[in-house]
């Protein structure tokens, strides 16, 4: 279960980071808000800008430029099963 949940999450992370160097240097500016999202038994927040979503997770670009694919607040359960397996959604438009 746990090597299955890894093996998702470092494919998931590959293929993030091929979509955004698929997409080249980019001019526009994403609006930057603060996002909340929890971790562990608490809440974090980051300051960074929306760049995709999914019923479960959010993709979000920081301060720095990293990208981070965090939980959702509140998570949709069962609805997610089917997406898990087909990847991200595209990014959102400007």
């Amino acid at each position: 279960m746990l090597r299955h949940e890894s093996a998702l999450l470092l494919a998931e992370s590959v293929d993030l980071v091929l979509a955004e160097l698929a997409k080249g240097p980019d001019a526009t500016e994403l609006s930057q808000k603060t996002i909340r999202y929890p971790e562990g038994g608490g809440e974090k927040m980051e300051r960074a800008a929306l760049v995709g979503e999914r019923c479960d997770r959010v993709l979000l670009k920081t301060l720095r430029g990293w990208l981070m694919s965090v939980p959702r607040q509140v998570a949709s359960g069962t609805a997610c099963e089917g997406e898990r397996s087909a990847g991200a959604t595209a990014p959102k438009g400007q």
